[in-house]
C-alpha cells in the first residue's frame, strides 16, 4: 500500500534515517515527533552556517578597511568614516556628533609656513651656545602628541646662535580638521663641527 503513493521527500529521509516505515494504522504522533526533531537540527544547522559566514564577512570587512586605509586617499576614508559613524547613529549606536561633524569638516588644500627667527634660545650644550634649527610637523590625531606626524620643513642650523634669523618658507599640501596639529619645534644640532 506504501509503494502505490507518493511519498514525501522528508518523510523518506526520515525512514530512512531511522528505519522505521510509516505505517498508516500507527499514530501521526511520532512522526511529527520526528519532523519536529529534524527540522530543528535543520535550523540549528543553518544558524551556525549564518553565523560563519557572518564572522567571515566581518573578517573580511576588516581586511578591506586596512586595504583601504592604505590605498584610498585620506579624503575618500574620512568621508566613509563620516558614513559609517552616521550609518551607526541611524541604527541607534551612541556616536558622538562632534566625530560625524569633524570628519564631514575636513579642509584639503596647502598650508604654507614661514620661520622667521626665534629670541633667546636657553643654552644646552655645557661648554658652547645652541647650535638651533627649527622643525615643522603635520599632526593628525584626536590629541597633540599621540597621532601620525609627518615633518615638511627643516631650517638649517644656526651655528652657536642664540637668537637665530632663519627666513625659510615652507609648504606642503595636506588635508586639515579639527584633529589636525602643527608642530614647530626647536632643536639644538649635536653633530658639531
Amino acid at each position: 500500500a506504501l509503494q502505490a503513493r507518493a511519498v514525501p521527500k522528508a518523510i523518506d529521509d526520515l525512514m530512512e534515517r531511522y528505519g522505521e516505515v510509516v505505517d498508516e494504522s500507527k499514530d501521526d504522533a511520532e512522526l511529527l515527533k520526528l519532523l519536529k526533531a529534524e527540522n530543528l537540527k535543520r535550523q540549528m544547522a543553518m544558524f551556525t552556517s549564518q553565523e560563519t559566514i557572518r564572522q567571515r564577512v566581518v573578517a573580511l570587512c576588516e581586511v578591506v578597511s586596512a586595504v583601504a586605509e592604505h590605498t584610498l586617499p585620506e579624503e575618500v576614508r574620512l568621508r566613509m568614516e563620516s558614513d559609517r559613524l552616521i550609518r551607526l547613529a541611524k541604527q541607534g549606536d551612541d556616536v558622538d556628533l562632534g566625530q560625524v561633524l569633524d570628519f564631514a569638516n575636513v579642509v584639503r588644500g596647502k598650508l604654507t609656513v614661514e620661520v622667521i627667527s626665534a629670541k633667546h634660545i636657553p643654552r644646552l650644550d655645557a661648554f658652547s651656545k645652541s647650535d638651533p634649527y627649527c622643525v615643522l610637523i603635520v599632526e593628525r590625531s584626536a590629541a597633540p602628541g599621540d597621532g601620525v606626524q609627518e615633518p615638511f620643513g627643516r631650517t638649517e642650523t644656526r651655528k652657536n646662535d642664540h637668537s637665530p634669523t632663519w627666513n625659510e618658507t615652507f609648504g606642503v599640501d595636506t588635508m586639515a580638521s579639527a584633529e589636525t596639529h602643527l608642530v614647530v619645534a626647536i632643536l639644538d644640532d649635536d653633530k658639531g663641527d
